[in-house]
């Protein structure tokens, strides 16, 4: 009888530690580093030789003439983990609903020598954003690039465009809110435990113990 109840005792104890290793959850741990542009630029059509790097805004659309403008990263130290990338601009002036094109264009540009004429040719459409009118200003509107970064470890250069004629001005990495690059990646996970779950085992150890050494006694004085 005592081997029996010792036995019962041990397999309760066993089950309970079994229990209490088992996590309910599995929460990851999230951080992201951003990078903020390292130049940037605009060149208009009808000043094709002149130089616009370290300007006040960075014009896009139409502004008597047409104008685009080039922004560049450094993006040698960027995540390699990363699930999701974003390019956050801000806007200083909206002048009617407009569609902002993004291509992106090789990096042999300098900020204070790219015009009209010796500017880069277009890559691949990276994205288009619908600029409503009434868009707030001052603050970063978000667009997802996860993809186009993928394969990027270094240098990056896009260039902005309007499909409409209206006008946007940007602000520049001189002024806040600077054209910024957020990646979002996972630094590890977290193994989380029911508080209820982990009471409610530690409590059926203690149980299996009195259990267990209540028998032990009654079978000694027997």
């Amino acid at each position: 009888m005592r081997r029996k109840y010792c036995i019962l005792s041990f397999l309760i104890i066993i089950t309970a530690l079994n229990f209490c290793s088992i996590p309910l959850a599995v929460k990851a741990l999230e951080d992201n580093k951003s990078f903020v542009a390292i130049a940037d630029s605009f060149i208009d059509e009808g000043d094709p030789d002149a130089n616009f790097g370290g300007f006040t805004y960075l014009y896009v659309g139409y502004r008597y003439n047409w104008t685009k403008a080039f922004i560049k990263f450094d993006l040698l130290t960027s995540p390699k983990n990363f699930h999701k990338a974003e390019l956050r601009i801000a806007f200083t002036y909206v002048e009617n609903s407009s569609l902002l094109e993004i291509y992106d264009t090789n990096t042999g540009w300098g900020e204070y020598s790219i015009t009209w004429n010796n500017s880069p040719i277009f890559g691949n459409l990276i994205a288009s954003s619908y600029i409503p009118g009434d868009t707030q200003l001052y603050e970063h509107i978000k667009i997802d690039i996860t993809d186009d970064l993928e394969t990027i470890t270094g240098y990056w250069s896009i260039v902005l465009t309007l499909a409409n004629m209206s006008l946007i001005k940007i602000a520049p990495k001189e002024h806040a809110p600077p054209p910024t690059i957020l990646y979002y990646y996972q630094t590890s996970d977290l193994l989380m435990f029911g508080k209820t779950t982990l009471v409610g085992s530690i409590g059926v150890v203690i149980v299996g113990v009195v259990f267990y050494r209540l028998r032990l006694r009654k079978s000694k004085r027997s």
